[in-house]
Parts: structure tokens; C-alpha cells; sequence
């Protein structure tokens, strides 16, 4: 049941021409299908003027995780008709998360990608990225809509992600950026151009931080593997304060753990922060052998505060809920209620599937949510149920998603059965 899914097979899922999107308005407030060999896609839906903007990509199915989008687009000709635009990712019309592409960051006639929209799906899910901006008060004129991407993010639910290429490099000559690479979440990473390596490896960014335990992690690969001089080497991952330099964290990323060619997550790097403060963030290595052959691909940070998100329906009121949350070392509970004429209960654990019908069963407007794994029954009394037990004092489990389902026998019940809502579990410290 404790099984670790590895977290470092995550990558790019999609790239998506706005083209190729859905809008409010048609000719003449926009033009399809404009050439432009500045953009991404090469062709772009050009915004002539409009007073409600509602821009969105194509739909893709995203499976259970946590992803990050973006979109890519400019403003033309003028600041005349320029405004703070929301990018969100939503399904069916529901936001599952949203940013702000602010007028300040909208360079004129210069293509820029918004900043991360992150969010968290608990089932196959399909997701739209969306332009908006539906203040009908004044005229927004003059963009080109060029390409959205969303990566799916390596180490769960995170509160803030950035891609390594935006990162400041000691000896930033001896490095290709913006590289393209599927394999990365951004489909893009930094990679050293010289085979020889060098003797002085520096990347480091600053992160306005907010009070509370933070858990970050960076992901990379190196092509060549350890075997050589030239290969890969230790490589130091650490947290300091950025007005002092005192030191708040420091993990290593041992070339033994590096295998050619495969990406590889640091281990976590924990800081605990009593006010807020900027952070600075380094990868770095200063030492012989030279690091050679590396691809760096993106950075995360984590709550470690555990959290529980309900998702799929019930039936006959029967209901799911966190009783204890989930931390590690720690007790972690769930509750059905509303079962009042059952007599025994079952809770599921398993992984999260595509909602499934059980009409065909008797149980008429009931469904299975996850995929079972592991059956633990309970004693229904007075109309509850309860499971409990102890999570394992592994590191490795902060943020593993627990997924559980609750069942009923109940001969009142069509079909002899009631099925509760889904939950999902955040692991915390």
C-alpha cells in the first residue's frame, strides 16, 4: 500500500496552438489564422478589439496529478486598449486555478509567457486554458494569441513552481538556454554547451517566501551519468536568507544518484520560516570533477500542511470525511456518515479512476471513483463508520495523495448498497 511512485517521470503534456481556440465575438473584433513568424505555432488568433475577452485553448484530458499552464502572447502596436488579464485553467467552466498577467509585464509588440497557473485534478479531468478579461467597460484592442502549455508538475502539490531556464548562471556563456526538451515540465530546459565542463557551477533565483515549513525540490538529468571525470558530479541544493546569507538549508544531489540520462528529483530540502522572507535558491557545485552534460529543467516548493479534497459524488446521503489528517509518523482517520440504516461499512483505498456508473448493479445514481487497492471494513454505529490507523515516519511520504471511497451494505438501499464521495489525502509533516 506504501508503494512511492517515482516523481520523475513527469514532463511537458501538451502544447496547444491558440489558433486553434474558441472565442467570444468573431469578425471583424478578431482575425484567424493571422502568419506570424515570431510566434510559437506560427499562426495566432489576433484580438483586433473587443469589450468582453474570453479566449480558450483547445480541451485536453489530464490524468490525476498536479500541473502547471501557460499561455504565450503579445500586445501590439500601442498600450491603447492594454489590461491586466486573468489566464485560468478550468473545467467546464470551473476555475481549477488562475493568475494574473499584469499590464506591467506586457511588453509592447514582444511575445511573453504568463506566469504558472498551478492546480491539482483528483480524476481524469478534461482542462481548458482561458484568456479572460470581461470588464465590458472599456475596449481591449490589439493582441496576438500564440500557444498554451501545461507540464505536469514531479513532486505533488505545490504552491509555487519555476522553470530553472529563469534562473541567474555563473559562467552563463558556457550554457544553451531555452533548449527544447519534452522531457522537461516546461518542454524547455538550460543545458551546458561545452563537453569539457567547468571548474564553477552557480544557479540561483530569490523568492518572496510567506511564514510556515516549506519543503523544495529541484529536477535534473545529466546525459553522461556518473562514469567519467566529465560526467556527473555532487551537486549541492540550498536555501539562505538573501540579505544576510545565513544559511536555512542544504541538501546534496550525490552523482551516485544521478544515472545517464534519467531525470532525477533532489531530495527534499525543508526550511522553516517564523516571518516572511526573501529566499535565495542555489544549485551549485564549485569543486572538481567539472560538472558536464546537464540539463536542468524546473524547481518546486511544497506546503508540508496536510490538506483533504473531496471529489465524485455520493448516494443516499452516505458522505466521506477526513477524521484525522494525514501526516507522516503520525494517525491518520476517515468517517462515513449518514448511514443510519447500515450495519456494515467498507472503506477503499486505491487510485483515482474516471467515475464509474453503478446503475447497472441496482445502485441507481451511485458510483466508483478510484480504482480499489485495499479493503478495510468497520461496524456501522449510529449511522457512522470509522478507520484509523498509522502512517508509516517515512520522509518520502509528505505528499503522497492517500485516495479513499466509503461503501455501506444496506438492505434498503437499491442494490443493497450506498457509495459515499471520494476524498483524497495530502500527506503533511
Amino acid at each position: 500500500m506504501w508503494l512511492i511512485a517515482a516523481p520523475c517521470t513527469a514532463q511537458l503534456r501538451a502544447v496547444l496552438g491558440l489558433a486553434n481556440s474558441t472565442h467570444s465575438w468573431g469578425t471583424p473584433y478578431w482575425t484567424e489564422d493571422v502568419a506570424d513568424p515570431a510566434a510559437e505555432a506560427g499562426v495566432v488568433d489576433q484580438l483586433n478589439y473587443v469589450w468582453w475577452l474570453e479566449l480558450h485553448s483547445q480541451a485536453v484530458t489530464l490524468q490525476p496529478g498536479t500541473y502547471m499552464a501557460q499561455v504565450r502572447l503579445a500586445k501590439t502596436v500601442s498600450s491603447a486598449g492594454q489590461f491586466d488579464l486573468n489566464i485560468n485553467a478550468e473545467s467546464n467552466g470551473v476555475v481549477l486555478g488562475s493568475t494574473v498577467l499584469p499590464v506591467a509585464s506586457q511588453p509592447i509588440d514582444t511575445y511573453v509567457w504568463s506566469s504558472e497557473v498551478l492546480f491539482t485534478v483528483q480524476q481524469p479531468t478534461v482542462v481548458n486554458i482561458a484568456v479572460r478579461n470581461t470588464n465590458g467597460g472599456q475596449y481591449k484592442q490589439n493582441y496576438r494569441f500564440d500557444t498554451a502549455r501545461i507540464g505536469r508538475v514531479p513532486v505533488g502539490r505545490v504552491v509555487k513552481h519555476d522553470s530553472l531556464d529563469t534562473w541567474g548562471f555563473a559562467n552563463s556563456s558556457f550554457f544553451n538556454f531555452y533548449q527544447t526538451e519534452l522531457g522537461g515540465v516546461y518542454g524547455r530546459v538550460t543545458e551546458g554547451s561545452t563537453s569539457v565542463g567547468l571548474t564553477w557551477l552557480d544557479l540561483r533565483k530569490v523568492f518572496a517566501m510567506q511564514a510556515g515549513t516549506w519543503v523544495a525540490n529541484v529536477r535534473l538529468r545529466n546525459r553522461v551519468g556518473p562514469a567519467t571525470l566529465q560526467g556527473a558530479c555532487d551537486l549541492t541544493f540550498e536555501a539562505f536568507e538573501t540579505l544576510s546569507g545565513a544559511p536555512l538549508g542544504t541538501v546534496v544531489i550525490p552523482a551516485a544518484a544521478q544515472p545517464a540520462d534519467q531525470w532525477v528529483v533532489s531530495a527534499n530540502l525543508t526550511i522553516t520560516l517564523a516571518a516572511p522572507l526573501d529566499v535565495t535558491f542555489a544549485v551549485y557545485n564549485h569543486n572538481a570533477p567539472y560538472p558536464a552534460g546537464y540539463q536542468f529543467d524546473s524547481f518546486s516548493v511544497r506546503s508540508t500542511t496536510s490538506a483533504f479534497t473531496t471529489y465524485g459524488q455520493g448516494c443516499g446521503g452516505l458522505t466521506l470525511s477526513e477524521l484525522y489528517p494525514a501526516q507522516v509518523g503520525g494517525l491518520v482517520g476517515y468517517q462515513l456518515n449518514n448511514a443510519a440504516s447500515a450495519q456494515f461499512g467498507l472503506f477503499v483505498f486505491g487510485q483515482p479512476s474516471a467515475s464509474v456508473p453503478l446503475d447497472s448493479l441496482g445502485a441507481i445514481g451511485c458510483g466508483q471513483h478510484l480504482a480499489p487497492v485495499t479493503v478495510v471494513g468497520a461496524i456501522v454505529s449510529s449511522g457512522t463508520a470509522t478507520v484509523a490507523f498509522n502512517l508509516p515516519s517515512w520522509p518520502e511520504l509528505l505528499g503522497y495523495p492517500l485516495d479513499v471511497q466509503g461503501v455501506v451494505l444496506d438492505s434498503t438501499a437499491p442494490g443493497g448498497f450506498f457509495t459515499s464521495n471520494a476524498g483524497q489525502s495530502y500527506v503533511g509533516l
